[in-house]
């Protein structure tokens, strides 16, 4: 669930954009931390049902049985996400893709920003796996930042902002609290994960000229 910053790159093609986000190995989405725990295995983890104990016959009153459920970890949701392409891949062409593993991107130490790694996976497979599969690949589990980035990063993601603007997106918002950038539900959702378009000119010229902003952090749509 990689990713998903710093130096420059010149613009990809979106299906790229979007192969970089499911493997954290673009440069225009940075480089990622593995987290071997993660696998398929044994990191994800399932829902847990606690049941209340209905109370004897001797006790005055009786509790109903009730039941909860937790909500999934988005580790949990990531990994959940992986295996559906992985077992859509191989249900097209592709029998040897594996179940994923969970990496962190960034800096590698935020558990809510993080994507599925294939282990093993050149990026030819990837795209095959995301253009036969697109309906999944849309369902990614957006990232979840614990912690807002410091003022240091907020300001460099204001200033790709205003550069973006600068550079004929004047929609382009500024970046929320927590460090996501506003763009899905609109035309913009293009630089999300996920959406394998082919990006108006216009577009690609904005992210070559504005990409040198995103050091140390990596774009993240909400």
């Amino acid at each position: 669930m990689s990713t998903m910053p710093g130096g420059r790159t010149r613009w990809r093609r979106p299906r790229v954009l979007a192969v970089a986000l499911a493997t954290a190995a673009l440069a225009a989405l940075a480089g990622c931390t593995g987290d071997p725990a993660g696998t398929a295995a044994g990191g994800a983890t399932t829902p847990s049902t606690a049941v209340a104990a209905t109370s004897s016959p001797a006790t005055p009153t009786t509790a109903a049985a009730t039941s909860t459920t937790a909500a999934p970890s988005y580790r949990a949701r990531v990994l959940a996400w992986g295996r559906q392409l992985a077992q859509c891949a191989r249900a097209h062409g592709q029998p040897n893709f594996p179940d994923p593993r969970f990496v962190l991107l960034g800096s590698g130490d935020d558990p809510g920003v993080g994507t599925a790694d294939f282990p093993g996976v050149d990026k030819l497979a990837i795209v095959r796996a995301q253009e036969a599969c697109v309906a999944i690949v849309r369902r990614m589990p957006p990232p979840q930042p614990t912690k807002p980035p410091s003022a240091e990063t907020m300001r460099q993601m204001r200033r790709f902002s205003q550069c973006m603007r600068q550079h004929g997106l004047a929609s382009w918002p500024d970046p929320r609290a927590n460090g996501t950038f506003p763009i899905l539900g609109t035309p913009l959702r293009v630089f999300a994960p996920g959406y394998i378009q082919n990006l108006p000119p216009a577009y690609g010229a904005a992210w070559n000229a504005c990409f040198s902003f995103q050091t140390n952090w990596r774009m993240l749509a909400s």
